[in-house]
């Protein structure tokens, strides 16, 4: 199951690179505001760490904003969540078993 948490948001924060956003596996594909995550994790169980301002749905993209992406911004320590068109081209980051 995806788990964020205070510490899985800042292990991940440290371990990824500043020039490239990720997907999380957080997707919005019906109801607008209803998230879910990739493999039925309930999404309103789980942490949230949007930026300040973020589920704006930016109308510039044509398909809307309804993928979420770690936003890996070099102003922040801890790297914190965006919504984005899910057609944009980003890496993405996998949970496994250890």
């Amino acid at each position: 199951n995806i788990s964020p948490s205070n510490a899985f948001q800042d292990f991940i924060s440290q371990i990824v690179v500043v020039i490239f956003h990720y997907w999380i596996g957080l997707v919005e594909p019906h109801q607008e505001g209803e998230w879910t995550w990739v493999d039925g994790t309930d999404f309103s169980s789980t942490p949230t760490f949007w930026a300040e301002g973020q589920l704006d749905n930016w109308d510039f993209r044509e398909n809307g904003e309804d993928c979420g992406q770690l936003h890996a911004s070099v102003k922040r320590i801890r790297k914190l969540w965006n919504d984005a068109d899910c057609n944009l081209s980003y890496r993405f980051i996998c949970e496994t078993k250890a």
